[in-house]
């Protein structure tokens, strides 16, 4: 069952408040890449936070086991680069 924000631990609220942030900011940096843009993240950075995004987001499966970072009902960005376990399991 997929809890509301509202059920979610502190710790957990924090987890997917910083997930959903780390997403927009990943969509929005791999948009400058895709247009070389020179104010995209180098390379090496945006790999870098991809795979912390990715790391936080095993974190937060431990306190929250299914549905999106976005809430009960709602899916991640079609565009993002990196999308939650639970969208991933659904695509």
């Amino acid at each position: 069952m997929t809890k509301s924000f509202s059920d979610l631990t502190e710790s957990a609220k924090v987890l997917v408040l910083r997930l959903q942030r780390g997403q927009t900011t990943l969509t929005d940096q791999h948009r400058r890449w895709f247009v070389d843009d020179p104010k995209a993240a180098k390379d090496a950075v945006f790999s870098d936070a991809l795979g912390r995004w990715d790391a936080l987001e095993q974190v937060f499966r431990c306190a929250q086991p299914s549905g999106c970072i976005w809430g009960p009902g709602k899916s991640c960005p079609e565009d993002a680069p990196v999308i939650c376990h639970a969208c991933l399991r659904q695509s």
